[in-house]
């Protein structure tokens, strides 16, 4: 066992290596680090998942539920389609969509109110004709800014508002005290990109067209000849045999074309087979298996009649599918749909699909009946990049859900409930309501980001407790020895803003935070000015699109690069930076 000071802090620094390195996922890093610090005797065994019930930690657990629950009552959707900005200009169109997106962040999570906003952007990109590229990135990092508003606009602000109680031993920041500055910088920071973001937007083809294209390239109708040695075979024995393959649809003898074939119907001679293949697959089906290659149709045509569509949904961070695949899913027998491509990253993946494990920000082209595309989607959570969300919400009075959520603001506000109570009810009552089905309950649960929090904090306290943060602080202290405390506040910010964009934001607040109250200690400041300052910082994260769930839900969509975030997010970093210092001077003075 080690009892020096110096211990914590090599363990801090391994943590920060791990959490960029990005080998592992951040969660799993955060419980690594948590099972090293007790091993290392400065957190104790008896007391290192006491995390877990940590007030800030069941408050984003909460408030999850509840943006889950406002999410699939339609009453966004309801307010989104009633915007005024078809055949506007450009810079109006995105104060608008960047206003409501930041308007929802402040309440909702996040990644929740981006996904709520592509369909209705797919729709105004479509009508505009523009690129989309020019809207996505622009309301991802609206979301961002949103959050800063709020207690539960992100977890850092809950995170601090949380240590505030626990550092300085009054109460933690109320549900509006991020408002004043969080609102300032929202504003500043949506004009900006409202007038200037189109000048770091490079403008390409739009990747869900892309997608339809090769799709059509891919699909193929061909007949069973007479002759052909699989006459007989099931449909299943013949997916088992060309598992490459995936069967669209068949059509006999004049019929209807069949979209989801029972799986036990027998091959007959003259079958039309609808389906899609790569080229190798295609020729030994001619050469070897005496099929006939067919070309009087378009195929794509023949799969969308008065019953059958084909639709492009996104997987958002959400989603019940991801990390799974369609045939663990068991889509097409289960919900009677086809998935007819994926897109990843602007590459178009062709080979077994039904094997290709789902990603967040993956654009999926389903094809099936209505009711059954509405029903898997609603089961995956994927969110329709066109505008049919209306085929999986529920009937029910859509503004219930947000007078209840206004309940629990006011309630938690008037200092009637404590927030984290308000919430649970709220997210309860949801439940009981029906907003949140019980079996969907924890998949609307974040659990990375409720293990990365669960494990962190009792770290933080462990350092403390150590000796570790007096050294940490005293070192930059010295480091930056005779500059105003101003310019010491701008150091802080910065140092949290790279940690920001390489590392989750609520580790970069979990932290920071310590650091920057022993800091204010010694230098005999507010400590509340360094903390609103850290909770500001954690959310910049416009860099890279690792460094929020926002950013990379919008990769796939609008088919950015990776260093294409910087152009964007480094001049709008530095705008917001620059407001900063002087509203939070001027709300929490040193």
């Amino acid at each position: 066992m080690f009892e020096s000071p110096y211990t914590p802090i090599v363990l801090l620094v391994v943590l920060l290596v791990l959490f960029v390195w990005n080998r592992w996922r951040y969660d799993l890093v955060a419980i690594f680090g948590l099972l090293c610090a007790v091993a290392l005797g400065f957190v104790p065994a008896d007391t290192a998942f006491l995390g877990f019930g940590h007030p800030a930690v069941v408050l984003v657990a909460a408030a999850l539920i509840i943006s889950a629950g406002l999410k699939s009552s339609g009453a966004i959707q309801a307010v989104m389609g009633s915007l005024p900005v078809n055949e506007k200009p450009l810079w109006f169109q995105l104060l608008v969509i960047c206003t409501v997106t930041a308007l929802l962040s402040a309440f909702i999570n996040n990644v929740a109110a981006v996904a709520l906003m592509i369909p209705f952007i797919a729709k105004l990109a479509y009508n505009s004709k523009r690129s989309v590229r020019l809207y996505l990135m622009p309301i991802a990092f609206a979301s961002l800014l949103g959050g800063l508003i709020t207690l539960i606009g992100t977890p850092p602000n809950i995170i601090i508002a949380s240590y505030r109680a626990h550092a300085v031993g009054g109460e933690r920041f109320t549900m509006f005290d991020f408002t004043p500055v969080g609102l300032t910088l929202c504003l500043g920071g949506l004009i900006f990109i409202s007038f200037f973001s189109r000048f770091f937007i490079k403008v390409s083809k739009n990747s869900q067209q892309v997608l339809l294209k090769e799709t059509r390239d891919f699909l193929t109708e061909l007949q069973v000849g007479d002759k052909s040695p699989l006459i007989g075979t099931t449909i299943r024995e013949f997916l088992e045999i060309y598992q490459e393959c995936n069967l669209l649809g068949l059509k006999r003898q004049e019929k209807q074309t069949v979209h989801m074939p029972n799986q036990f119907v027998k091959l007959k001679a003259g079958d039309s087979l609808i389906m899609e293949a790569v080229s190798e697959v295609l020729e030994m089906l001619v050469s070897k298996e005496g099929f006939v290659l067919l070309s009087e149709d378009s195929p794509l045509e023949i799969l969308q009649d008065e019953e059958t569509t084909i639709v492009e949904l996104i997987v958002p961070a959400d989603s019940f599918a991801i990390g799974r695949s369609s045939r663990n899913l068991d889509l097409r027998w289960r919900y009677s749909v086809n998935v007819l491509g994926i897109a990843r990253v602007s590459d178009r993946i062709t080979r077994q699909l039904s094997d290709v494990l789902y990603h967040v920000g993956d654009i999926v082209l389903l094809q099936g009946k209505e009711s059954d595309i509405a029903l898997a989607a609603n089961a995956m959570g994927w969110s329709f990049l066109s505008d049919r969300s209306s085929l999986f919400q529920y009937k029910r009075e859509i503004f219930r859900p947000v007078i209840l959520f206004m309940g629990a603001i006011a309630g938690s506000f008037l200092g009637y409930f404590d927030i984290t109570l308000a919430f649970i009810g709220c997210a309860l009552l949801y439940v009981l309501m029906g907003y949140v089905r019980p079996p969907e309950l924890y998949h609307k649960i974040e659990w990375p980001v409720i293990v990365l929090l669960a494990c962190l904090i009792p770290i933080g306290e462990g350092m403390e407790s150590a000796g570790s943060l007096e050294i940490v602080s005293s070192s930059i202290l010295s480091v930056v020895d005779g500059l105003a405390p101003i310019y010491i506040l701008a150091i802080i910010m910065i140092v949290t803003i790279l940690l920001t964009n390489v590392i989750n934001n609520a580790a970069a607040a979990i932290v920071m935070a310590p650091v920057a109250m022993e800091i204010a200690k010694q230098l005999k400041v507010s400590p509340d000015a360094i903390l609103m300052a850290v909770a500001v910082s954690a959310s910049l994260a416009f860099i890279t699109p690792i460094a929020h769930q926002s950013n990379a839900l919008v990769m796939e969509p609008g088919g950015y690069e990776f260093k294409e975030y910087a152009y964007l997010g480094f001049p709008l970093t530095v705008v917001v930076l620059i407001l900063a210092l002087p509203c939070l001077l001027f709300f929490w003075p040193l």
